[in-house]
């Protein structure tokens, strides 16, 4: 036996224990089937190590002693007359020391299964079941601890309580760490009425700051049902709370909060430094009633999906708190339905991959909202920066959309409270006719050298926009496109309204240039004659990339003089000379247009030219009587203006030409026409022809002649088959 002070303290308890062990100062043995109840006085350690019917607590050591207790049977409650009642094991660790639990077998408690108490130490306690908990009460399984040291909970089989199934209470400085694993082969379910999981760091007295961090581990094949939250957390600290979920997290009582949910600290005004932080792979799934998916009240959050996720995602603060609680959510993969609403601070949210379907509502703060998979197109989807577009509150939200990879196609009604929009790699087209973004300097709508936005008949654009060189804006007006820039317009990539049909207008407050492109459709003819234009509402500064180019394409325009002009851009204040030019010569029919300026207006004005002439001559020879299908022949032609000519067959059933090459196909008169149709200094050519015989087929091969004897060799061979013939015949009669 130990010696009465150091000897490490064992009990052996046989199935058929019939006395309970207390106190004495060496080692134990134990016999009979009545609990076991310890009050442990000594500085030697007490462990209870059971193969039998019942272990139960409490176990309170002296200080320096640790607990373990390893339980093989079945247990059930402690007796009436034991306190805690109704618990299957409980220990009390209130001095120095650690405490360990195991079990191994069933523990059934009328008013809880096991629970573990450990007070203000360094030491750590931890608890780790192998086999099904259950209680019809509160607290399956619950450890307590007020010291530096750390919880561990290990759960490798089904737990079942009317409330808090599980639960971790640390109101010291110590870690938390809750692993839930499948059972080897099957699959783990851990049932509660109200919150499956629930870690807290509060006392009887209230909230006591706690700085180390919680982790709830959900494997793959494990369940957390609840009637209300499947994990709730109520801290208090500077600490993060962690759910990495590879499981199945539910819960949908009607009146019921989410199904994760942190409540952090309510009674103060300023930044809350305690956060929720979200991994999921699995599946968080808001049934019934349940208000969320995920929730935080005056706590940050951090999501991070990959797997499924029906319901809201909220972060919610007080109408008290200041706004400097800043929330990130990841959207990579799976699925997310339902509204994520973020209230005050700075938050982030990325849409990388996976579908959503719903709001992504921010509060204020600078917030930033960045869409980079292709997955937006059809999706009801709406951003909402939240505040306003105005960034004279010292905030400023910022909308990227960012290589979307193929068109998709949005509503600017769903696009709301942005100071800035952005465009980068998106080929993106509007469904609507209105946009709002910001119309102080450094905002509004950005579209990037490589993006595309595309806006049908309509597009009011209530703040600045910026084409940067390369981008494209298109107005599919059809001739009666009316596009709008509120404030400012940064032109220095490419605006297109040529459709065919001119009329299109372009408004804007102020006008930059910068070396863009604007393509407009212009009937070219006489005075006042229809074209798509652009308003200037207040001035027009030429940008460090130069003048805007305008590019005309006629629409229809039969050409005529225009002395007077036609309207092609209106200013309403400043207008410096150079601020637009020509990209190219706009002639048509002898009537040459050239830009000029009229005020502060801009005008195509007309004039006459005489057009020079131009022939035709063919520089090829065609094959005398070609054959069908006996070759090919290269045709040529050139004009005396060096305009390229154009050659065509008028007789396709006898030859047909492509590329210049001549098929012969069939008898006849094959002819060649050359066409030159002029330019803006060359009249039309006269139309040129080249005909020519095509034969038919080529003629077989000339045949072998028979060679022709003389008479006299004829007689000859006459005399000599005469010959050979009488000798046969002797040589066939019979002897004599």
């Amino acid at each position: 036996m130990a010696s009465a002070c150091a000897a490490a303290v064992t009990l052996f308890l046989p199935l058929q224990a019939q006395a309970a062990c207390t106190g004495p100062t060496s080692d134990y043995h134990c016999d009979g089937s009545a609990p076991v109840v310890i009050n442990h006085s000594s500085s030697d350690s007490v462990g209870v190590y059971n193969a039998s019917a019942f272990v139960n607590g409490p176990f309170t050591p002296a200080s320096g002693s640790d607990i373990t207790v390893v339980n093989d049977g079945a247990i059930g409650s402690l007796p009436g007359s034991v306190s805690p009642i109704g618990l299957g094991i409980f220990t009390d660790q209130s001095a120095g020391g650690a405490s360990s639990v195991v079990s191994n077998g069933t523990v059934t408690g009328s008013g809880g299964g096991i629970h573990m108490r450990h007070w203000k130490n360094e030491f750590n306690a931890s608890l780790t079941t192998n086999a099904a908990v259950s209680t019809p009460g509160g607290g399956a399984l619950a450890v307590t601890h007020a010291g530096s040291g750390n919880i561990v909970i290990r759960v490798n089989a089904g737990v079942t309580a009317a409330q808090r199934a599980i639960g971790s209470y640390h109101v010291g400085t110590g870690t938390s760490e809750i692993n839930l694993n499948a059972a080897s082969g099957g699959s783990t379910l851990i049932s509660s009425g109200l919150n499956g999981v629930f870690i807290g760091n509060t006392t009887d007295s209230g909230f006591t700051s706690n700085a180390g961090e919680v982790v709830v581990n959900v494997g793959t094949g494990v369940t957390v049902d609840a009637v209300t939250n499947a994990v709730f957390a109520n801290v208090y600290s500077a600490s993060n709370v962690v759910v990495n979920n590879r499981g199945r997290l539910t819960s949908g009582s009607t009146g019921s909060t989410a199904v994760v949910n942190l409540q952090g600290n309510t009674t103060y005004a300023g930044a809350a430094s305690e956060r929720l932080v979200v991994n999921n792979t699995g599946t968080i799934e808001r049934k019934g009633g349940a208000a969320f998916a995920v929730s935080t009240a005056n706590a940050g959050l951090t999501l991070t999906n990959d797997g499924s996720i029906t319901g809201p995602v909220r972060s919610a603060v007080p109408a008290n708190q200041d706004n400097t609680i800043a929330d990130e959510v990841t959207l990579r993969a799976g699925s997310l339905a339902g509204n994520i609403q973020l209230y005050n601070g700075d938050d982030v949210v990325k849409w990388t991959g996976g579908t959503y379907a719903g709001t992504i509502a921010l509060g204020n703060g600078s917030d930033q909202l960045t869409v980079s998979t292709g997955n937006i197109g059809g999706a009801s989807v709406t951003f909402d920066g939240g505040d306003d577009v105005s960034a004279a509150d010292g905030m400023v939200d910022t909308l990227t959309l960012k290589d979307l990879g193929a068109p998709v196609t949005l509503a600017g009604a769903n696009l709301v409270n942005w100071e800035i929009i952005r465009l980068e790699n998106a080929r993106v087209a509007l469904s609507d006719s209105a946009l709002t973004t910001g119309s102080e300097s450094a905002l509004g709508l950005f579209i990037d050298p490589r993006s595309t936005l595309t806006a049908g008949a309509a597009l009011a654009l209530t703040g600045n926009a910026s084409v940067h060189p390369g981008g494209l804006f298109i107005g599919n007006g059809a001739g009666a496109g009316q596009y709008l820039v509120s404030a400012q317009l940064d032109h220095q990539g490419n605006i297109a309204l040529g459709n065919g049909a001119a009329g299109d207008v372009v408004t804007v407050g102020t006008y930059l240039t910068g070396g863009g492109h604007l393509a407009i459709d212009t009937v070219l003819a006489g005075d006042g004659s229809a074209s798509d234009r652009l308003v200037v509402n207040g001035d027009v500064r030429i940008g460090s990339g130069g003048p805007t180019v305008i590019e005309v394409t006629n629409a229809n325009g039969a050409g005529a003089e225009a002395p007077g002009g036609i309207l092609l851009v209106t200013v309403n204040g400043a207008s410096p000379a150079g601020a637009f030019v020509l990209g190219g010569p706009a002639t048509v029919n002898g009537y040459v247009y050239a830009l000029e300026q009229v005020g502060p207006n801009w005008y195509l004005k007309s004039t006459k030219v005489d057009l020079l002439p131009q022939t035709i001559s063919f520089t090829s020879t065609p094959p005398a009587a070609p054959g069908v299908g006996a070759g090919t022949y290269a045709a040529s032609a050139t004009a005396t203006s060096g305009l390229p000519v154009t050659l065509t067959s008028t007789t396709p059933a006898v030859c047909t030409i492509a590329g210049g090459t001549v098929t012969f196909v069939g008898i006849g008169t094959c002819t060649l026409a050359a066409n030159q149709p002029g330019d803006n200094t060359y009249l039309p050519a006269s139309q040129v022809l080249q005909s020519f015989e095509v034969k038919g087929a080529p003629n077989p091969g000339a045949a072998t002649p028979v060679p022709v004897l003389h008479p006299a060799a004829l007689a000859l061979l006459g005399a000599l088959a005469a010959v050979f013939g009488m000798g046969a015949l002797r040589r066939r009669e019979p002897r004599r």
